[in-house]
This record gives structure tokens, C-alpha cells and sequence, in this order.
């Protein structure tokens, strides 16, 4: 079972890269292409993007194109490499949350909570709720893989508590069920988890809905509900194949 983090994603902005229309429009359609999961054509478009660009937001797209398909390590150096550029605080907050990500995703906690705690305290100031909650979830995730899951608890309440609209919350609600079944919660945890799946099916969020539906199958696996557990998991799995996220293996 997998905990997930939540990704800033950075604003709409006019980009005549290099004075060249066409350069633009790949960053374009590279972040049209992450944003309907469709992540290996997204990754490729991105390559072009940062070959003909060196912009700030190609690195991003690209990385976030590869770190969605399981390839962290790849990822990794494209978001060091926005992050070098970045100047504005938008884009500072950003690669900052996506490099806590990638670092977390490769186990190292230190680092992961240096650049999450560097994105909410810019979100913080600028008053921006959403990505702070985004952020919230994030520190969270940290103190729990560090085994602090009270202040892990508490972040991640708060994320859910000032959240403004239903995107993300998805998350935070199946980071809590995860959270809740170390403690040894496995009913509160399964129904968190139900509520998660819900949303996600709402808001037409297949990624998402594949990873919660994957982790719900291993929690009713552990209860004794094989039966239920088989059929989770293997709509959970068909729509991660579906968006080609290579990270999330079938259990063992």
C-alpha cells in the first residue's frame, strides 16, 4: 500500500520562448498531456519542449511527466534543473513541491521535508490556501514515513480542514486511511478510503482513483475479504496500466 503526495501545478502564463510561437506551443501541449494522464506522449513532447526551450516550465512538464510514470530518478534532475532557474516565487513554491516529492518517492526524508516546508511557507505568504493545503499534505507525508504519526495527523487534518474545493482531498483522505491502519484502525481506515474512492470516481480522477482503489483491495486483503480485495485490485490496476504508471506494482 502506497501513501500519495500531492503536485502543484503553476499558472497560466503567456510563453513566447526563444520569440518562437511553436516552442510555446509544446510546453503547451506537454501540460495538456500531463493534465489528461496521458504521461509517455507527454514525455516525449516534453523532451522537444526542453530541447527547443530551456524554459522553466518545460523542465517541469517533463519531469512531471516521467515522475508520474514511476521514472523518479529521471524526473529528479529535470526538476533540480527548473528549480536552478526558477526565480519567481510561483515557480520557486513549485519545484520546490515537486522535488519533496521525487525525494520522497526515493526515501530520502530529509531532503523531502527541506523542500515541502520551503513550499509551504512561500504559499503561506502568499496567502494561496489551496497550494498550502497541497503542501500540508505533503509535510504530512514525511512525519509519517518518519513513524511521527500524530504530527503527521495533524498536518494532514489541517490540510483537509482548509482545503477550499474537493480537488486533492482525495488524497489527504487516503493518506489518513493508511495512516489510521498503522494505528490499527483497519474499519475507519477502509471507510476513509471508501469515501476517497467516491471523489475520485466524481471527479473522473483515474489516476487517483487507481492508486486508492489498489490500496482499499490491500487493506481488505488483510481483513480476510479476498473476495473483495481481487476486485480492487484489479480495477485498481487497469487504470494505472491505463495511464501507464509503472511505480505501482501489483502486491505480493
Amino acid at each position: 500500500m502506497n501513501k500519495k503526495t500531492l503536485t502543484a501545478s503553476f499558472p497560466a502564463v503567456l510563453l513566447v520562448a526563444h520569440g518562437h510561437a511553436h516552442a510555446a506551443n509544446l510546453i503547451d501541449d506537454c501540460t495538456s498531456l500531463v493534465n489528461s494522464q496521458q504521461y509517455a506522449k507527454a514525455e516525449a513532447v516534453g523532451r522537444l519542449a526542453v530541447q527547443r526551450t530551456g524554459a522553466f516550465e518545460a523542465f517541469m512538464c517533463l519531469g512531471k511527466a516521467q515522475h508520474n510514470q514511476g521514472k523518479t530518478k529521471d524526473a529528479l534532475q529535470n526538476f533540480l534543473a527548473a528549480d536552478k532557474i526558477g526565480r519567481e516565487d510561483w515557480q520557486i513554491a513549485t519545484a520546490a513541491n515537486w522535488l519533496g516529492n521525487a525525494y520522497s518517492a526515493l526515501g530520502d526524508n530529509d531532503k523531502a521535508l527541506e523542500h515541502h516546508n520551503r513550499d509551504l511557507a512561500i504559499v503561506r505568504r502568499q496567502g494561496d490556501q489551496a497550494r498550502e493545503a497541497t503542501a500540508l499534505n505533503n509535510v504530512a507525508l514525511i512525519y509519517d514515513n518518519k513513524g511521527d504519526l500524530d504530527t503527521a495527523l495533524r498536518y494532514y487534518e489541517e490540510s483537509l480542514r482548509i482545503r477550499p474545493n474537493e480537488e486533492g482531498k482525495s488524497t489527504v483522505l487516503n493518506n489518513i486511511a493508511l495512516l489510521l491502519n498503522k494505528k490499527g484502525n483497519k474499519t475507519l481506515a477502509i471507510s476513509r478510503l471508501e469515501e476517497a474512492v467516491a471523489l475520485d470516481r466524481r471527479l473522473g480522477n483515474h489516476h487517483s482513483l487507481g492508486q486508492t482503489l489498489k490500496n482499499i483491495g490491500g487493506l481488505r486483503r488483510q481483513a480476510g475479504d479476498f473476495e473483495g480485495a481481487a476486485t480492487n485490485l484489479t480495477e485498481g490496476l487497469t487504470y494505472l496500466r491505463q495511464v501507464g504508471d509503472k511505480a505501482w506494482r501489483p502486491p505480493v
